[in-house]
């Protein structure tokens, strides 16, 4: 959307606020009225001593009703500010023609970046200052949030880290298992960044995460996105399928429908739709539930912006030495502040994304082989195929509530030799409205 003129933009700005005090001034007017009816009322009550019992029922509902009145003003007057103030902020919004333009304006807003820990002193150390190492400013506070009462941790965290990370103690340490737990921890812990310190939004890291050069730039840009397009809710880190044989580009960035986890964001609002029903165990898969997605997506890039630390985990390594520990992350700083990032705002990305992966060369394994250079479609018509097709190429061929991992509409997209190979199924519908 073009810009407004700043004649134009100023001048209307002016008339809100002239609109804002005349109704202010309207407001304290009726509300010096009613005080002064109800001081009226009570003198009234305590003069006439002989008044008689209907009189003085009469008094008191007149005292009550002015009661209300000064309640319902006061609202009516918080709600006509907030209409004001919002109105504001849209006409700001229409005077900034892309995401780009307000991907710079973000830096001054704080993000803090939670990091979960328990007892592993070690890749805490080095997540830590990883994170330290690249962190812009000072508005993104760390904030360590620490479950377990491990000593060593408690330790390093009063030693080496005091005067530059904020530590909260998980005070609940009743013996369950592991995955409730962690859970438990993780409901807490969010429950104090939104609940407690009211923050809007948050990166949510673990305490085996050693992040990339352009970590924080990465998510700066994605808050925006987040802010801006409803149909985000999460902004991650991670590429389930992001081995370099697979992940080439540092600029690609994606959507996906399936929650990655392992590094990500989200705001106040998602915490409140989920916080009432935040499950006894298992909460990430809980973020990938239909009731919890909405039909929502994730951001997620080609080339990850972490590297994962952590084989001695609850899961025991699932996954860990025959794929998550060989999965880089990326070394080359991106500034996706200077990248227009409107093309990631759904009914933007469902065109361009529709034409890249409509358009592929529709060929068979065999033959994917012997291209070079393509973009190249190969279609699967049911889970077991996928994950036949996901293993003999060598990423991910688990699924969860059968969306594979990194799919988009079905799409599973991935780069191999000089190709973009998209697994898609037989028919994919990339209307706006679905």
């Amino acid at each position: 959307m073009a810009a407004f003129p700043i004649v134009r933009l100023t001048f209307f700005i002016a008339v809100l606020l002239v609109f804002l005090v005349f109704f202010k001034n309207i407001f304290t007017f009726q509300s010096n009225l009613c005080e002064n009816q109800l001081s009226e009322c009570v003198d009234k009550v305590r003069l006439q001593e002989n008044v008689h019992v209907d009189d003085i029922r009469r008094e008191v509902l007149l005292n009550e009703q002015c009661k209300d009145t000064l309640e319902s003003e006061k609202k009516e007057r918080e709600r006509l500010q907030y209409a004001v103030e919002n109105l504001s902020r849209t006409i700001e919004m229409m005077n900034t023609s892309s995401v780009e333009e307000s991907v710079e304006g973000q830096r001054n807003v704080n993000i803090p970046v939670l990091v979960i820990t328990c007892n592993r002193v070690d890749v805490l150390r080095k997540s830590l200052d990883s994170l330290l190492r690249y962190r812009p400013s000072a508005n993104f506070p760390i904030i360590v949030s620490q479950d377990c009462g491990n000593e060593d941790v408690s330790r390093v965290l009063v030693n080496e880290f005091s005067t530059s990370v904020a530590v909260i103690k998980h005070p609940f340490l009743t013996k369950v298992d592991s995955y409730t737990a962690i859970s438990r921890h993780y409901k807490w812990a969010l429950s104090q960044i939104f609940d407690i310190m009211n923050f809007g939004s948050v990166i949510i890291v673990e305490d085996d995460m050693e992040v990339s050069p352009d970590f924080f730039e990465y998510f700066i840009a994605g808050y925006h996105l987040l802010n801006h397009d409803p149909t985000i809710y999460c902004i991650s880190s991670w590429n389930d399928n992001g081995l370099a044989k697979f992940a080439k580009d540092p600029k690609a960035i994606y959507r996906t429908d399936m929650f990655p986890g392992l590094g990500w964001m989200m705001k106040k609002d998602l915490w409140d739709q989920m916080k009432g029903n935040w499950p006894i165990s298992y909460w990430d898969e809980y973020l990938r539930e239909p009731a919890v997605r909405k039909g929502r997506s994730c951001i997620r890039p080609e080339i990850s912006r972490n590297y994962n630390l952590g084989e001695q985990g609850v899961s025991s390594g699932q996954f860990y030495k025959t794929h998550i520990k060989n999965i880089p992350k990326n070394t080359e700083f991106v500034r996706f502040s200077e990248i227009d990032m409107t093309y990631m705002i759904k009914e933007y990305y469902d065109k361009w994304f529709g034409d890249e992966v409509l358009s592929a060369e529709v060929v068979t394994f065999e033959e994917a082989a012997r291209r070079s250079d393509k973009n190249l479609r190969i279609i699967y018509r049911s889970l077991e195929e996928f994950q036949n097709l996901a293993k003999r190429f060598g990423i991910m061929s688990d699924e969860k509530l059968g969306i594979p991992r990194t799919a988009y509409k079905g799409v599973v997209t991935f780069r191999y030799e000089s190709n973009t190979i998209f697994l898609t199924r037989p028919e994919i519908n990339f209307d706006l409205e679905s």
